[in-house]
């Protein structure tokens, strides 16, 4: 396949151009500049100065048979950000349309900005972006063309150099200790992406066929305040910013909300600004400018950068070798040594084996002269010159040495040259093999320790399973919170019960029994009810009051039996992968607790008084220890109370009148001979209202513990 990318110089154009190369695409590109390279130092394609007219531009899409094309904007992108800076207005984006109409394309990709999505936003230049994009998408559907149009954040990269983007030109402003106009405020939210992550996009987008409107973005968006940090932390200056405190507000959600090209093609951004990886990118790419500047070339090497300067540099070698040949001339007839060596025929010899053929010809031309000269110089008649084939023998000479040695000559170097070249792709190859073989050895690294020593390890997920694996419904309950202030990496959270209108409380952290009740009203949470009905892990994205941040349901024998929540939970976490954590979480938990019920079912003989609910001496002592733990440990806050009969009646009557009294999460049991009940979560302040609450049934109830 063969690629064609229109425009200037563009960082995520040079980064994609080096993908398809090493994807084994061709590439060539129309430019105005032909000083700037492309991706690389040496440029491997074709390069068009301009277009200037339909036929000449179908030539170059015949002849290099292009599938794809790429139209940068690195003029246009990122503007918002410049504020009140001056942009290039250098688009021809309406003559390349026109031109590819009637050409059979596989797809018109164009690098657009996220700025466009920004509605609120309306300034010359990014009305000039969504020019272009509806121009795209206006030729895309009049002429049935694939247009891939992708909205790009700032980007950044190892191979930035001074105001080639915005990132580059900010930190060229703070290394010189300049004022940046900002034109937000400095809790807004910006994005940003490294070249090769785009690259990468591009490529999956274009190999699956996919067409149409992207927005690409890491998913990860950082303050503008905490991304001038960054940018001073690398320039080793501290930047001078300006913000706009009545600027645009950009929330954090605006860069996370659109997931289309991940979930499509499986794409992930590898490298974050905010990461120690792309503050490394960020100091690679200072490094490079700095050595872009001290390491300058010697005089001669700067004049043996081009073959024009080679060219002249090969005559003046030949002209000083003539000098010295005519000067072994004069010496030669006094030396006997040296009195039938040929010194004409030796300069042609060396001058062909250094610079080939073409200056070979020069030399000859040379030494005949030096003959001519001689004779001439020797009284020789012209006549007798050129009627003496004798006189001839050392043109002939000269001729055959030169020719034959300079085609040899000339044969070593192109095989020389193209021995450079294969070993110039192979070291490319190689280094490109190598980053590859440094970023799986990273990343392998990483997966090592996140399976051994992570929070997220299968050690830790064993460690979890074995905690939940009791048939204590009660101890799985209280597990739990430490499993998920763990997990969920926050230190508050709860477990509720769910009756016919309330949830219940039955456990917590310690630091949050201030501020949660001991009963949730259903109704007052339609939100949560909805997405536990649709089966689904709730998040509190809304930021809605009185709701938990994350919370996943609970079912126990296909009936839901509760839901687990989080509070204060850290805002990078409210990621799809913690909401997996979360439901795998409680998955754990409907699995044991559901074995653990059943367990309790099958015991219930054992465990409980025939025909009641009250639980057997011994049963009660244990379930009450287990419950004062908790209370001990701030999980819990429970209260033993003996039940007295006012009246005579059976067991089977006080123990159905008590049943109606208490709560769904209380217990009830024999407390050696007493009736006795432990009520969770007990507010002293109502014990008159449960007082009475039992006189109706003419029971009374005293407080033990």
């Amino acid at each position: 396949m063969s690629d064609l990318f229109i425009g200037e110089w563009d960082c995520a154009g040079a980064h994609t151009a080096d993908r398809m190369i090493r994807e084994g695409h061709d590439v060539c590109w129309i430019t105005k500049t032909p000083s700037r390279m492309l991706w690389s130092e040496r440029f491997k394609g074709k390069v068009y100065q301009d277009i200037h007219s339909k036929d000449e531009f179908h030539r170059i899409l015949h002849s290099n048979s292009v599938e794809n094309v790429f139209f940068m904007t690195g003029d246009n992108r990122e503007t918002a950000l410049y504020g009140n800076a001056n942009m290039s207005d250098s688009d021809y984006l309406s003559i390349v349309m026109e031109y590819l109409r009637d050409y059979q394309l596989n797809c018109f990709v164009l690098f657009s900005s996220i700025e466009a999505d920004a509605t609120s936003i309306n300034t010359p230049s990014i009305a000039r972006i969504r020019n272009q994009e509806q121009m795209a998408q206006a030729y895309g559907t009049t002429y049935q063309m694939p247009v891939l149009i992708l909205r790009l954040p700032p980007v950044f990269s190892s191979r930035m150099s001074e105001n080639d983007c915005y990132i580059s030109w900010a930190m060229k402003q703070i290394r010189s200790q300049k004022t940046i106009q900002c034109p937000f405020p400095s809790d807004a939210y910006m994005d940003a992406l490294e070249g090769e992550d785009i690259a990468s996009g591009v490529y999956a987008l274009l190999k699956n066929g996919y067409t149409g409107l992207y927005r690409m973005t890491s998913g990860h968006p950082i303050r503008m305040d905490d991304f001038y940090r960054i940018l001073s932390e690398v320039a080793e200056k501290k930047a001078d910013v300006i913000y706009d405190s009545y600027g645009l507000r950009i929330p954090s959600e605006w860069y996370r909300n659109d997931r289309r090209i991940k979930d499509e093609t499986g794409w992930m951004p590898f490298h974050l600004l905010q990461e120690e990886s792309g503050i490394e990118i960020l100091r690679a790419s200072l490094l490079n400018g700095e050595k872009n500047i001290t390491e300058k070339k010697s005089f001669l090497q700067r004049f043996r950068s081009s073959s024009g300067n080679t060219a002249v540099i090969a005559v003046v070698e030949t002209l000083g070798l003539y000098v010295i040949m005519e000067l072994l001339l004069k010496v030669t007839p006094s030396v006997s040594d040296l009195k039938y060596v040929d010194v004409r025929l030796m300069f042609v010899a060396i001058c062909c084996s250094m610079h080939g053929m073409a200056t070979g010809v020069f030399s000859i031309i040379l030494a005949c002269a030096s003959y001519i000269l001689h004779l001439y110089l020797a009284h020789v008649d012209v006549a007798y010159f050129l009627y003496q084939i004798d006189s001839w023998i050392p043109f002939a000479c000269y001729i055959a040495m030169g020719g034959v040695i300079g085609y040899m000559s000339d044969v070593l170097h192109d095989e020389k040259q193209a021995l450079q070249e294969k070993n110039q792709l192979l070291n490319e190859k190689y280094m490109f093999l190598k980053k590859i073989h440094q970023e799986t050895l990273q990343i392998k690294k990483q997966l090592q320790k996140q399976i051994t020593t992570s929070s997220n390890s299968f050690g830790h997920v064993y460690e979890v399973t074995s905690q939940l694996d009791t048939l204590n419904p009660e101890e799985i309950l209280v597990h739990v919170i430490d499993i998920l202030e763990d997990v969920m990496q926050c230190h508050q959270a709860a477990i509720f019960l769910l009756g016919k209108d309330y949830a219940r409380r039955r456990a917590c952290s310690p630091d949050l029994k201030a501020q949660l009740g001991t009963s949730l009203k259903l109704e007052e949470v339609p939100e949560l009810m909805q997405s536990f009905r649709e089966g689904e892990v709730f998040v509190n994205t809304q930021m809605l009051v009185d709701y938990p941040d994350m919370a996943s349901p609970i079912y126990a024998h296909g009936k839901l039996y509760g839901f687990a929540a989080v509070y204060d939970l850290p805002p990078e976490n409210f990621t799809v992968f913690y909401q997996n954590l979360l439901r795998i979480l409680t998955s754990l938990i409907e699995k044991n607790l559901g074995k653990a019920l059943q367990y309790e079912e099958a015991r219930r003989s054992e465990m409980y008084v025939e025909g009641t609910e009250l639980l057997h001496p011994d049963a009660f002592r244990q379930q009450w220890k287990l419950l004062t733990q908790m209370d001990e440990n701030g999980y819990v806050d429970c209260m033993k109370c003996h039940v007295k009969p006012l009246v005579p009646m059976s067991t089977e009557q006080i123990a159905e009148r008590m049943q109606s009294v208490i709560r769904n999460n209380d217990f009830m049991g024999m407390d050696d001979d007493a009736y006795a009940v432990v009520l969770m979560n007990m507010n002293p302040s109502y014990l008159d209202q449960i007082r009475e609450r039992f006189a109706a049934k003419d029971l009374s109830i005293e407080v033990v513990k």
